[in-house]
């Protein structure tokens, strides 16, 4: 995989990588291996490849198992490199509900240039759910290989990821749904001021 790392074409991998990269991305009572996703980031790192921006399922496989030895993981992924984020700035990955399967299939859709990207902006409305400070600390317990510079920055740009995941779960259209409560009460606080005396 190294061979392309510095070409200018456009690179995407996806499929079933069967290795996690990030401690946090398995669930199951026996720790990860560490030397599998240290090697694993190394090769990503050496190809210049790394994870698009997706939402949805956040562990694409589960082995379906009962719970004392039940397992999930996230072992399926889109890869792309720099010159794909450059010429295919709109690309989206999201990962569906996997049925009857174990994996969760990866749905990579191209979307027009011309529409305005969306910049990440912080919610405050995210700290209020019961699992963000999990999911910071999860992020920033990962391991990385490199300086103290790549090692921030990737940290970062997981904690970036894993908030946009969240966003698109539990906050989606939030401005919307926002402005619709906003009508309705206004729409109640008309109706109490044409009755009074009704219970509302």
């Amino acid at each position: 995989m190294s061979q392309f790392a510095h070409k200018t074409d456009n690179w995407a991998a996806m499929g079933d990588f069967n290795v996690i990269r990030y401690p946090f991305e398995k669930i199951s009572n026996t720790p990860p291996i560490l030397s599998e996703l240290f090697y694993f980031s190394s090769c990503l790192q050496a190809s210049g490849l790394d994870d698009m921006n997706g939402s949805g399922c956040d562990f694409t496989w589960f082995n379906k198992q009962e719970i004392a030895t039940r397992v999930y993981s996230k072992l399926d992924r889109v890869l792309v490199n720099d010159s794909w984020l450059h010429h295919f700035s709109q690309t989206t990955t999201h990962f569906l509900s996997p049925g009857t399967y174990d994996h969760s299939p990866a749905l990579l859709t191209f979307h027009d240039n011309d529409s305005p990207k969306k910049h990440f902006k912080f919610l405050n409305c995210w700290t209020e759910y019961p699992d963000f400070k999990r999911i910071i600390t999860d992020c920033w317990r990962t391991s990385q290989v490199g300086n103290s510079m790549f090692k921030l920055m990737s940290k970062l740009k997981k904690v970036k990821q894993r908030l946009k995941n969240l966003h698109a779960s539990h906050f989606a259209n939030i401005s919307n749904r926002v402005k619709d409560k906003r009508a309705e009460l206004s729409q109640c606080y008309q109706s109490l001021q044409a009755s009074p005396t009704s219970d509302y």
